[in-house]
């Protein structure tokens, strides 16, 4: 959604940063990051006051945002390319005693605009620009009057058609944020999110995110114990049949109390838990089973392959001819893929022509009735046999 605000009162909280480029807040602090620096100022939201320069990374610090328990705060560096996590190196030695009481008052030097009074102001209701409202709302088509457009339970046809375009090119006609807007966080011109975790590949689920195709979710059904196969639930149903040798998997596990591992051949190849990630590989020994703590949990499975064999049967027949004689000869050789053994026999017979039959049963190929004969002619027969 797009809104503007009028009356809107406004102050410069703090001067002399370079690029600032990132905010975070925890309880009365101010965290902001500086993109030309990489450092992290820390202010005193009440006060104003500027109470600590962290050197936090090298230039390109960008968005910052605290985990929601407040221990750790993250950052990203966009030259770099990197997630940063940054935590408490030593704690303090004694609880933080904010700058300032419930009853402090900012100076009547670094109030500005909180002493002017506009409870009188009458925002301005008009667009100030209406084209750049129209190219947003009407050009782009994401304000269509169009019932599929505006109603959520309908599936728009041209959003479904994005699923199968593939001119990713950056002088494609493709609307990335349409793309986005279409329900699609999965693409084949998105960056696929899946592949940073061991190789997986997305799929996408309209409207809803996406699954990577190496990812499993076990859980155990609330108010079960985890000692029969049912107290447990798989994502996807399939679970972990039909896997690819040499692919690497993730398992998310919740179970809590009831701890879980991998193992090939009742022996484990992973360390037992009961909430976090199991991440095994298909190679020897090839896991074939999740075990928990009454034995069995979920099956492992590898896609089977076979090998078939062919057999490939050529026949060459050359006749050749005087003024009275007709020679034959057929060269047949047959391979097969698997054991890449040849055998050739050869088979020569003569005749007189005209024939006096019109079959030639020594090598079961039939001249038949033929009006008129080429001299030195070459027929090639082709004769495929699938074994």
């Amino acid at each position: 959604e797009y809104s503007i605000w009028g009356c809107v009162k406004h102050d410069v909280f703090a001067r002399d940063l370079k690029e600032p480029s990132g905010l975070a807040l925890l309880d009365s602090t101010l965290f902001v990051a500086e993109h030309a620096t990489g450092n992290i100022v820390v202010f005193d939201i009440p006060t104003g006051f500027k109470i600590r320069t962290y050197a936090a990374t090298a230039p390109g610090l960008m968005g910052l945002s605290f985990s929601p328990d407040g221990a750790a705060l993250y950052g990203v560096n966009a030259v770099s390319e990197e997630l940063l996590q940054i935590g408490i190196s030593s704690a303090c030695g004694e609880a933080f005693v904010p700058y300032a009481s419930s009853s402090y008052s900012r100076p009547e030097g670094l109030r500005g605009s909180e002493l002017a009074d506009n409870t009188d102001c009458q925002p301005n209701t008009s667009i100030p620009n209406a084209s750049l409202f129209l190219q947003v709302h009407t050009d782009t088509g994401y304000a269509s009057d169009e019932n599929a457009v505006q109603n959520d339970t309908v599936v728009d046809q041209s959003a479904s058609l994005l699923a199968f375009r593939t001119d990713c090119e950056p002088n494609s006609t493709l609307n990335f944020d349409a793309l986005l807007l279409g329900g699609f966080l999965c693409h084949p011109c998105l960056p696929d999110n899946c592949d940073v975790q061991d190789g997986g590949r997305c799929q996408n689920i309209q409207w809803s995110g996406y699954t990577c195709d190496n990812e499993i979710h076990l859980d155990l059904r609330p108010g079960f114990s985890g000692t029969e196969p049912g107290d447990w639930q798989v994502d996807p149903t399939s679970g972990l049949e039909l896997l690819d040798l040499g692919r690497t998997y993730h398992l998310v596990v919740n179970s809590p109390s009831a701890p879980v591992h991998v193992a090939s051949e009742g022996e484990p190849v992973t360390q037992a838990i009961d909430v976090g990630t199991l991440i095994f590989t298909m190679v020897d020994p090839v896991p074939d089973a999740v075990v928990g703590p009454s034995g069995l949990v979920l099956p492992i499975s590898v896609i089977q392959t076979t090998t078939s064999t062919t057999s490939v049967t050529t026949s060459t027949t050359t006749s050749s001819f005087t003024s009275d004689t007709v020679t034959i000869s057929t060269t047949t050789s047959s391979l097969t893929s698997d054991t890449s053994t040849t055998t050739t026999t050869s088979t020569t017979a003569s005749t007189t022509w005209p024939p006096s039959s019109p079959s030639l049963s020594s090598n079961a190929i039939t001249v038949g009735m033929v009006g008129s004969l080429m001299r030195c002619a070459t027929l090639l027969v082709l004769v495929a046999f699938d074994g």
